[in-house]
């Protein structure tokens, strides 16, 4: 199987699905292909002054 994707940037701080829920979402689907896409998750943060 070719993997149409190298890798995910997951947002973990999403409203509807969080990006945690959506991680786990995403690894049950990969189990089925045996295939396991690197996720690189990250937090929005911003500060006042920048």
């Amino acid at each position: 199987m070719t993997l149409p994707y190298y890798c995910i940037l997951m947002d973990f701080e999403m409203k509807i699905m969080n990006g945690y829920e959506a991680t786990v979402e995403i690894r049950k689907v990969e189990k089925s292909y045996g295939v396991q896409i690197p996720i690189i998750g990250w937090i929005n943060c911003s500060y006042n002054g920048f």
